[in-house]
């Protein structure tokens, strides 16, 4: 997905900073692995709402060595490709 490597291309830079890079690196791994996969509806459905709550895991944790609004922006760029997953195969 362009989409990632867009977001790890902007991103990666601040993680890279706070040596967190690995752990942001799988997060953006975990978001293309669900993209990637071909199940049902509901399985799918659930694995997306795990990746949501992954993102906002991600985002409390580190809240306190990232400024705000790179964490918001963050957030929203990985809401707008994980809403763009398409649930059916």
């Amino acid at each position: 997905m362009q989409a990632l490597f867009w977001v790890y291309e902007n991103y990666a830079g601040f993680f890279e900073e706070t040596d967190t890079k690995e752990e942001f690196q799988k997060l953006l791994d975990e978001i293309h692995a669900v993209a990637d996969e071909e199940h049902d509806f509901l399985n799918k459905l659930l694995k997306i709402g795990r990746i949501y709550q992954m993102v906002e895991d991600f985002c409390k944790k580190h809240h306190k060595r990232l400024p705000p609004t790179v964490l918001t922006y963050l957030k929203a760029d990985l809401a707008d490709i994980i809403e763009a997953i398409p649930l059916t195969p």
